[in-house]
């Protein structure tokens, strides 16, 4: 069996979920590094540049999660970004 793509994370995080038809909903975000489309539009252009973000296994990135998640009750998890 293959081991799944370490995937490239700019951040984790917590908020609001801040437009769509889930506005106002808890959120974990995941926001992933190393966008290559950059619209014109986008409001993280940090994911744009290539060096932004780290290497992160998923293990890590399912614990950070997990940490958030108990810490805010009832949240969805988001990922955006690159």
């Amino acid at each position: 069996m293959q081991e799944p793509p370490i995937p490239k994370i700019k951040e984790i995080f917590w908020s609001f979920q801040g437009e769509g038809l889930r506005a106002g909903v808890r959120s974990i975000f995941l926001r992933l590094a190393g966008c290559r489309v950059q619209c014109p539009y986008c409001d993280t252009r940090g994911t744009w540049d290539p060096g932004a973000g780290k290497w992160m296994p998923v293990e890590d990135i399912l614990v950070e999660v997990d940490r958030l998640a108990q810490q805010y009750p009832s949240s969805q998890v988001v990922i955006t970004g690159g």
